[in-house]
């Protein structure tokens, strides 16, 4: 199907569809898999990213049908703020 406005390019939606697919995390081993996140024992920790969903850590849904889930580029812009908030940190080092 292609669906065009006034002004813009026709798009397509399977390509639209595609990327969030490919974009989106289902289920917390999804998201432990994508942050590589495993527990002592080896296995993914599914506990680690229920505790920081609970907690309104991280950027993790709950969607009703759906059940837990998160986009990966969600997951690194807010580890790509981090990093800049670490960045404009002043150095107190060299003091």
């Amino acid at each position: 199907m292609n669906y065009q406005v006034e002004g813009q390019k026709a798009v397509s939606a399977e390509g639209r569809d595609s990327e969030l697919a490919e974009d989106l995390l289902l289920g917390a081993i999804a998201i432990a898999k994508e942050l590589n996140w495993r527990n002592a024992r080896g296995q993914w920790n599914v506990r680690r990213v229920y505790n920081l969903y609970s907690k309104g850590t991280l950027p993790i849904h709950h969607v009703r049908g759906l059940g837990i889930c998160a986009r990966k580029s969600s997951l690194r812009n807010f580890f790509s703020a981090l990093d800049d908030r670490v960045s404009c940190r002043p150095d107190t080092a060299t003091k």
